[in-house]
């Protein structure tokens, strides 16, 4: 259905590798374990699926070519992925330095 779509339809991955949502618990204060079993690193990407949906796929490798191609897919009307890697430790450093500024 959304390869006959007249719109671009744009799904954006947010990749940090795994379950970096468990940097916020206190089981992250058991690195061995957490990383293991909670993080649990996958090292993979998104491009399969794009090729399996037949959907564009890309990787920007910066916010500045991330933009250009959501600028290029807007236009192009087609169905896309784009994926964006991030680093887990790094998100949640940034989390906690918004959120300590907001209190």
């Amino acid at each position: 259905m959304v390869r006959d779509l007249k719109k671009p339809f744009i799904i954006v991955i947010l990749n940090n590798n795994g379950g970096g949502i468990f940097h916020f618990l206190p089981i992250a204060g058991f690195k061995d374990v957490c990383e293991k079993y909670f993080a649990a690193p996958h090292h993979l990407n998104f491009s399969a699926a794009g090729k399996m949906f037949n959907f564009d796929y890309h990787l920007p490798e910066s916010r500045s070519h991330f933009m250009q191609v959501y600028q290029n897919t807007l236009k192009s009307k087609r169905a896309a992925i784009l994926e964006v890697r991030s680093i887990r430790e790094q998100n949640y450093l940034v989390h906690k330095k918004i959120t300590s500024a907001e209190s």
